[in-house]
């Protein structure tokens, strides 16, 4: 997969369109394991259809087209299913320039820690029809960053993101 993954760093990079990863590869970057068949990207919405057509040259295509994200396989099956997450142009530029570079691909970005708990917490809304996925990488994460559970930061994103019910689970006390 990281043949893959510099493949798809190359061609993102050659069209001018820096790759930002989230989802399990920022899972695994940020210290959790855990294995993954796609590579979740974050782009801008501005910029759909340039990184759709340069998406198609490299020989992708949509699977699913939706509002707020796309689907991408490739047409060999050679290369990562791609879900490219569509956000606003200044959602985008805030997650970029906090973003981290990716080990393998260095021309990848990967959104920072508190981007991705901040939207793993923000999926717990949605987290029973993914098999508890989201609450398992925050609880995963929490462990291997335990000064997080400490961080004032850390608990007024769980009151802002994640649903009241798993406040008490992530150390965050109701302030009812």
């Amino acid at each position: 997969m990281s043949e893959s993954l510099k493949s798809l760093a190359s061609l993102l990079e050659r069209s001018g369109l820096t790759p930002m990863m989230a989802g399990g590869w920022a899972v695994n970057h940020h210290g959790f394991s855990r294995s993954t068949l796609d590579i979740d990207l974050i782009y801008d919405r501005s910029r759909r259809d340039e990184i759709i057509s340069a998406l198609a040259t490299a020989g992708y295509y949509p699977q699913l087209d939706l509002s707020f994200a796309c689907r991408m396989l490739h047409k060999t099956m050679a290369m990562p299913i791609l879900d490219v997450i569509w956000v606003e142009s200044d959602t985008f530029k805030t997650l970029l320039d906090e973003a981290e570079p990716f080990g393998v691909a260095p021309a990848l970005r990967v959104i920072s820690l508190k981007s991705l708990m901040s939207m793993k917490l923000h999926a717990l809304h949605d987290d029973e029809p993914r098999e508890g996925r989201d609450r398992r990488d925050i609880l995963e994460l929490l462990s291997r960053h335990p000064y997080l559970k400490k961080s004032k930061e850390f608990h007024e994103l769980v009151r802002q993101q994640a649903p009241k019910l798993f406040w008490p689970l992530l150390g965050v006390e109701s302030d009812s």
